[in-house]
């Protein structure tokens, strides 16, 4: 069981934030037969989550910032070991040309380069750079 809540702001004038709280309790109630899991919680499933998300969009481009915050989350379906909280950043910086018609946007994700696992079988591969040129026909 859990719950979510977001609190939006747009100026209707080139900025627009998010901020989203989620709450998840992942707590195994009944094992099937694994009595050793019965009262354990889910492997990386953290209990809160945090996302807050800014763009702003001007005539020289535009800019946007998005965190999440991850609390504690268990590694191990015994519940012995876990690993801490974390926070991951991406920026991006674009603009469009001719009338919305071409557009340029680079990236940076996971900007401080956290190394974070997010299931048994995925790490993430660290910092990314992207660039895309969109077009709108």
């Amino acid at each position: 069981y859990g719950g979510e809540s977001a609190i939006t702001y747009d100026n209707r004038n080139g900025l627009y934030m998010n901020l989203n709280y989620s709450m998840g309790i992942s707590k195994i109630v009944d094992a099937n037969g694994n009595e050793t899991l019965k009262g354990k919680y889910l492997t990386y499933a953290p209990k809160f989550m945090v996302k807050f998300y800014a763009l702003w969009s001007g005539r020289v481009g535009e800019a946007s910032l998005k965190t999440t915050y991850k609390s504690k989350q268990y590694v191990t379906e015994d519940n012995s070991d876990y690993m801490d909280g974390f926070v991951m950043c991406d920026l991006a910086v674009g603009k469009w040309f001719w009338n919305r018609t071409l557009g340029i946007r680079g990236e940076v994700l996971n900007l401080f380069d956290r190394r974070e696992t997010n299931s048994p079988n995925y790490l993430s591969p660290g910092r990314l750079f992207n660039l895309k040129i969109m077009l709108n026909l």
